[in-house]
């Protein structure tokens, strides 16, 4: 009984030893399997982490990149390049979005094209409206037309220079002053005139005379020309006055009139002059033959203490009559010459040059009277009829020498040359320090006939002012300070 029990024990015992090793073998399987299991399902983690990443990195891309190209799109187009476009990378809404970007782009980019081709057309318009107005500025400068326009309240708008001068300015006003506080109370008086019936009726004209224009010859002659402005609605905006100087133009009627005049009067002087000089001489003659042959009287004396007498008196008479007849001829002469002034004939010549040759006749003929002679190096020559300009300066000489004959203090004359380029003049000065022009002398100065010498005929400044005008230019006469007188000539420059 024993050993069958003990053979139990042992089958038992390896019965449980070998339940043990099939345990701790099933142990280390499910260790394995679990570790198999834990490893398998890390691998599946990863695998779906990675496929999920991708999957999350591939729609973000799709996402951002359009977004990124949009953001850069729109920095493009802050930064002014308008021809940058967005590629549609997707059918989805973002590419919608994308087409709508390069749509609002495009037009952007047009509308710029547009307004740059507006600003060019512009930028070229206001260009040539400055060089328009640039022009207009300086053509009104330099016409001798006076210009002047209002706004509808009388301000100034535009005043040129000649307009200036002839209402007496010294310097050119700013636009926008009053035109009643720069014209003289007489003169407004005829200007607010002519403007109200120029706002009226829409155009006035009236030919008048300006004090505050003129100088010591007296008013200024004007004609005056206003027009209304008016827009396109019709509706008056102001007035442009027009001021034309008729000083010349009378002057030249008037030297028209006395050159007829002078014509006619050396016609119907000159004819009896001849005849009567000749008839005295004659008498002369036949006087003295007739006392020659004379008969003797008782005494041997030939003829009487009376017909000696009578001898002496026609012999003083026809002598008289010789020379008033001949100071008639020069008169008549002077008449001609004035009636009748050669054509010019111009030719490069130099203004310093001519005055010095004028000057240069009065050599060692003046008593106690100095020439002095300033005159400009850079003189531009010019066209001038030698003689004729010569002229001028000999006859306003000979007026200085004559108006230094009755002064006991420094005779001297000057005469003074210079280049005006800002108005392109050659000007020159004969200037005295005699007695000067009576006041009241200025405006009667270049009329022909006058003259404040009793052996002068008066048409000497005539001449001289008729040649200047003949040579375009102007002369004046003006006080001299301290004392004495001044003229003034001005003659175009060349171009």
């Amino acid at each position: 009984i024993v050993a069958p029990q003990k053979r139990v024990e042992n089958d038992l015992n390896e019965l449980i030893n070998a339940s043990d090793r099939s345990y701790q073998g099933l142990v280390k399987r499910q260790r394995r399997v679990r570790l198999l299991g834990l490893s398998t399902l890390g691998l599946m983690t990863l695998i779906l982490l990675f496929v999920s990443s991708w999957v999350a990195i591939y729609l973000a891309r799709g996402i951002a990149t359009p977004i990124k190209a949009l953001a850069e799109a729109s920095n493009e187009i802050a930064r002014g390049n308008l021809s940058h476009r967005v590629k549609a990378l997707a059918d989805d809404e973002l590419a919608l979005l994308a087409n709508s970007f390069n749509q609002m782009t495009a037009q952007l980019e047009e509308n710029r094209t547009r307004i740059e081709a507006g600003a060019t057309e512009l930028r070229d318009k206001n260009l040539a409206l400055n060089e328009r107005r640039n022009y207009i500025e300086t053509v009104l400068q330099s016409l001798s037309t006076g210009v002047v326009s209002v706004d509808e309240t009388d301000h100034i708008t535009t005043l040129n220079a000649s307009a200036s001068r002839m209402l007496g300015l010294s310097t050119k006003p700013e636009n926008g002053r009053p035109l009643t506080e720069l014209v003289a109370n007489d003169d407004w008086i005829t200007v607010d005139r002519l403007l109200r019936r120029a706002r009226r009726t829409g155009h006035a004209t009236e030919q008048t005379q300006l004090e505050s224009g003129g100088n010591e010859t007296g008013p200024l002659p004007v004609a005056m020309t206003a027009s209304a402005l008016r827009n396109s609605s019709r509706v008056g905006r102001g007035v442009v006055l027009v001021i034309e100087d008729l000083s010349e133009l009378l002057a030249a009627q008037r030297a028209a009139a006395w050159s007829e005049v002078a014509r006619r009067m050396a016609h119907e002087i000159k004819n009896p002059l001849t005849p009567i000089q000749l008839s005295a001489e004659r008498i002369a003659k036949n006087y003295k033959r007739i006392a020659g042959n004379g008969s003797s009287n008782g005494n041997g004396r030939v003829g009487s203490v009376e017909e000696e007498k009578v001898a002496v008196v026609i012999a003083e008479c026809t002598e008289t009559i010789t020379r008033e007849v001949a100071g008639l001829k020069a008169m008549v002469d002077e008449f001609s010459r004035f009636a009748r002034l050669p054509e010019i004939r111009r030719e490069n010549s130099n203004l310093n040059e001519v005055i010095m040759q004028a000057v240069s006749l009065y050599e060692e003929r003046l008593d106690g009277t100095t020439i002095l002679l300033n005159l400009a190096p850079d003189l531009p020559s010019s066209n001038l009829d030698v003689e004729q300009i010569k002229r001028v300066f000999v006859n306003l000489i000979d007026n200085a020498v004559d108006a230094l004959s009755q002064v006991d203090n420094e005779k001297s004359i000057t005469v003074s040359t210079h280049h005006d380029t800002e108005r392109s003049l050659l000007v020159a000065e004969v200037v005295d320090t005699g007695h000067g022009i009576q006041p009241g002398d200025f405006k009667r100065l270049f009329q022909p006939y006058f003259s404040r010498r009793d052996s002068g005929t008066g048409l000497g400044l005539a001449i001289v002012q008729r040649i200047i005008l003949e040579h375009e230019g102007r002369i004046r006469a003006e006080k001299n300070d301290p004392n004495g007188a001044r003229f003034v000539i001005e003659l175009p420059a060349p171009s």
